[in-house]
């Protein structure tokens, strides 16, 4: 099974081009960097330059705990992950316990990332007021 799920995956990156993988996960990328550049309270860690980002993403909402965030998220059919994500060291290093973590790749829309962004105003809601 495995190997019939490698290869559709090989497929699938042939048909629809590499270059077009990457220039859609660009996009992406440029669009979520702008919605965080809307937002004092979300603390975006890395670089804040598209040409020096992939399509993951990590950040904190200012006096939220992580794991709230991630659920108000799930609730709303978004899918992020919220802890370490395997890098304790650079957490401790930064001087967070925990970040959520978004990713997204050639079957994500703009409109997705929209979604998180306006669930995020929602989880400001529940937590902040």
């Amino acid at each position: 099974a495995e190997v019939c799920g490698l290869a559709a995956a090989l497929e699938y990156v042939s048909d629809v081009g590499i270059l077009e993988i990457q220039k859609h996960e660009k996009e992406l990328t440029a669009h979520a960097l702008n919605r965080f550049a809307e937002f004092s309270d979300l603390e975006l860690y890395g670089p804040q330059e598209t040409c020096d980002r992939t399509g993951v993403l990590s950040f904190n909402l200012r006096n939220v705990h992580p794991h709230d965030v991630a659920q108000v998220l799930d609730e709303r059919g978004i899918a992020v992950r919220a802890g370490h994500h395997c890098t304790q060291i650079l957490h401790e290093h930064l001087g967070v316990a925990a970040s959520v973590r978004m990713s997204f790749g050639i079957y994500n829309e703009v409109s997705e990332i929209d979604h998180l962004f306006s669930t995020l105003d929602l989880a400001r809601d529940i937590f902040l007021d």
